[in-house]
């Protein structure tokens, strides 16, 4: 059997098709769609490329925003949070733009939100809460709280 060798377009075209079906994220992570386990950050499936112990400890705060749109683009900042039971969690930004929606943990506080400019949350229940964007795939994050 001769076996030759992929001319470099057909290399770089079977490149490009994996990348296609990979789905990687811009920041190398998947590009979950906020789906998950609840877990305690020790093996739990990543919820739009977090986990707890990636996510930004804020537990010493009671009251947290996160920002999105505007000057951020189809980005949440912070995207992925660790906050104490009791927090209220504010997101700020333009809903019509960028409606919001929860993806996973049971008793996920997030409710949908297409209008405004702020809604705010208050997370109880410890657990991993993942929210996204209805009309931009992969702008997504996540909310643990212990």
């Amino acid at each position: 059997m001769n076996l030759r060798p992929l001319p470099l377009f057909a290399a770089l075209a079977l490149l490009a098709v994996l990348a296609t079906v990979t789905g990687c994220g811009s920041d190398g992570s998947t590009n979950d769609d906020g789906g998950g386990l609840q877990g305690d950050g020790g093996g739990e499936t990543p919820i739009c490329g977090c986990t707890k112990a990636t996510a930004e400890d804020l537990t010493a705060q009671t009251a947290v925003t996160v920002n999105f749109g505007g000057t951020l683009g189809t980005s949440y900042a912070p995207k992925c949070i660790l906050v104490a039971g009791g927090t209220s969690v504010s997101f700020e930004g333009s809903f019509s733009t960028h409606p919001l929606s929860a993806t996973s943990g049971t008793g996920n506080p997030i409710g949908h939100t297409a209008s405004g400019t702020t809604a705010s949350f208050t997370f109880t229940e410890a657990g991993a809460f993942g929210y996204t964007c209805d009309v931009h795939a992969g702008m997504c994050g996540a909310v643990y709280v212990e």
